[in-house]
């Protein structure tokens, strides 16, 4: 299978591999990110960009606009943070595609009808319930919600009393190692 960069799937994982040293996404994970993405329609919402692996394969798999919205303040210094995921989307010639937003998801609003959401940043149970409460309903029918992290206990105790108890409301649900993907 071949996407229209030319290049198959697996490609992405070759691409991105000095950048994905700490696995932050299983590899799986990533082509499976890779193919929703490119299945998605309309505008991409990353909730958590960390280094911009993630950012950069749903870029690179739609050629679309990719809305990141990170604060980059954990897992380092701030300015480590940032200039890393800027360097990578530079490096990745995808810069004219995101729109970085430096920010908590809390405190950012859009309107907009989203293709896809990934909710990947704060990994609280409170954390994961404010970002897909109030940016799930702006997905598309026929759209993707993905939760990356279900093997921590705030994503699993959100999963097991919220998208549980909808699932049969779903068009598709899978779990992929640490991924759960919806289609609305």
């Amino acid at each position: 299978m071949r996407n229209e960069m030319g290049g198959h799937k697996m490609d992405i994982l070759k691409e991105i591999e000095g950048i994905n040293k700490s696995k932050s996404m299983q590899d799986v994970e990533l082509v499976e990110l890779f193919e929703t993405s490119k299945r998605s329609k309309g505008v991409i919402l990353e909730l958590g960009s960390f280094r911009g692996v993630s950012t950069i394969v749903m870029a690179k798999a739609t050629n679309r606009k990719v809305i990141a919205v990170d604060p980059f303040i954990a897992h380092g210094t701030i300015s480590q943070n940032k200039q890393n995921f800027l360097n990578n989307i530079r490096r990745f010639k995808v810069e004219n595609q995101i729109e970085l937003i430096e920010d908590f998801s809390k405190n950012f609003n859009m309107k907009e009808t989203l293709g896809l959401l990934l909710i990947d940043a704060d990994h609280t149970y409170e954390g994961v319930k404010h970002d897909y409460n109030k940016f799930a309903p702006l997905v598309e029918d026929g759209g993707y919600v993905i939760l990356h992290d279900f093997h921590l206990p705030g994503i699993k105790k959100f999963f097991d009393e919220a998208i549980w108890k909808e699932i049969k409301n779903f068009k598709e649900f899978r779990i992929i190692k640490s991924l759960i993907v919806i289609r609305k």
